[in-house]
């Protein structure tokens, strides 16, 4: 049997370039939701940073509200309800700890519930980061009162 050079060039160039376009994948982070994320890689290799992972630390806050201002820390911790969760303890200096979810440099703290002293308190806000410095607004109401206050949290 004859075989046909036309033919086998064509299967040996195809052969070629799917060693060729294969072979060349970029690696890097692949992961929209990373500090890295590059968007020509085609081969996640494991260096991703997390968004939330630089809001991950102990703090030290100077705090301004209508009722004062007040100096305290607070740590925020990885959250596992998902991979942009952040819980942040004391807030206030309530020794309460609220969820957030961080979207890059941003953090919102959704509408929600702590007990505080035997008070119900219902917290929302939202907050930047940039560099070592987080910012965080929020407002907290309770029966008979609540005020909005500001937090300029200082990494340690």
């Amino acid at each position: 049997m004859k075989r046909n050079p036309l033919l086998t060039l064509l299967i040996f160039s195809f052969s070629l370039f799917m060693l060729l376009a294969t072979g060349c994948a970029e690696e890097g982070c692949t992961d929209p939701m990373s500090d890295n994320y590059n968007i020509d890689a085609t081969k996640d290799d494991g260096t991703c940073i997390p968004w939330r992972d630089k809001f991950i630390a102990q703090y030290t806050v100077s705090e301004s509200c209508p009722s004062g201002n007040y100096t305290y820390e607070i740590n925020i911790v990885q959250g596992s309800a998902s991979a942009d969760a952040v819980i942040i303890n004391n807030i206030g200096g309530s020794n309460s700890a609220i969820n957030g979810t961080v979207n890059n440099t941003s953090v919102n703290i959704p509408n929600q519930n702590i007990t505080v002293g035997g008070l119900a308190i219902s917290v929302n806000g939202s907050g930047s980061i940039n560099g070592n410095l987080l910012i965080i607004n929020y407002s907290f109401n309770f029966a008979g009162g609540g005020e909005t206050c500001s937090m300029n949290c200082t990494k340690r």
